[in-house]
Order: C-alpha cells, then sequence, then structure tokens
C-alpha cells in the first residue's frame, strides 16, 4: 500500500476550495502502523454555517431542483462511472484509513456504485405522479414547494 500522504487542508464549499476559518487540520492515521497517513481540514461550527448556507443558496436558486428524476438519475449514474473508475485509488485509500481488509475495503467501494445505480433506476422508475379523479395527487414540484397534496 504506498507510503503517500493525502494531504487535504482545505475544505470543499460552494464549488470551491476553502481554507477553514480557524485553519485547523488532524492527521489521518493508519490503524496498521499507526502512522499518519494523510492530513485533513477541520471544520468548524462557522464553516459549517457557511456550507449550509451555500447548499441552501444551490438548492434554492441553482438547477438541481428543476431537474427531472431522469436527468438525477443520469447524475446518479456518472458519479457510479467515476466511483468504478477510481475504485483502487478509493479501495486503497479505505483500506489505509480504516484499517479493513483490501477485500472489504473493495466491497464498500463497489457498493457505493450499486447504491448509486440503485437509486438512479427508483428516479427512472418510481410514478412520481398519480391521477386519480376525486383523490389528492402528489406532484414532485409542488409538494416541495408546499409540503402539501394538490387535489382535483
Amino acid at each position: 500500500m504506498g507510503a503517500e500522504q493525502v494531504v487535504r487542508d482545505f475544505l470543499y464549499v460552494d464549488g470551491e476550495w476553502v481554507e477553514p476559518e480557524k485553519g485547523r487540520t488532524t492527521d489521518v492515521i493508519c490503524p496498521f502502523t499507526e502512522e499518519p497517513i494523510g492530513r485533513a481540514a477541520l471544520a468548524g461550527p462557522s464553516d459549517v454555517d457557511r456550507a449550509v448556507r451555500a447548499a441552501r443558496a444551490a438548492f434554492d436558486h441553482g438547477p438541481w431542483r428543476h431537474t427531472t428524476p431522469p436527468e438525477r438519475a443520469e447524475v446518479l449514474r456518472r458519479a457510479g462511472r467515476g466511483i468504478e473508475a477510481r475504485s483502487e485509488e478509493f479501495t486503497r485509500l479505505a483500506a489505509l484509513e480504516v484499517g479493513s481488509p483490501i477485500r472489504d475495503a473493495a466491497q464498500q467501494v463497489a457498493a457505493a456504485k450499486i447504491f448509486l445505480d440503485w437509486h438512479a433506476g427508483q428516479a427512472e422508475t418510481y410514478p412520481w405522479e398519480e391521477d386519480r379523479p376525486g383523490r389528492a395527487t402528489t406532484h414532485p414540484d409542488h409538494a416541495r414547494e408546499t409540503g402539501t397534496l394538490r387535489g382535483h
């Protein structure tokens, strides 16, 4: 498993890498060797607040809330393909970080892709809207925006 260290001194917030407000980091320790294998940024309360504000703004004003279920499914499938393409790297990192045997770490990485693909399939096949005369109808946009059911 190589001794190359992974260093992530920044947080990913609002589409860019930013330094944590207090600049704090922590060593990531390999349970096999008890040696550092990397360093990660530590988010504090103000960093979390900044990330939550960015996420809320992205949802309220970004394109995601207006994408269709098939478009969302494609995003999930693309993420799964990305995981699959980097599966050896992710397996190695997972094994080093948590001390899992390589076989178990590989299964965890494979499960991430399976999970994304399953949800993509659900997005493509779930009956998001059903019209029934005399009954309330749920529509994703309406229910999301109002938290209610729409009646006929």
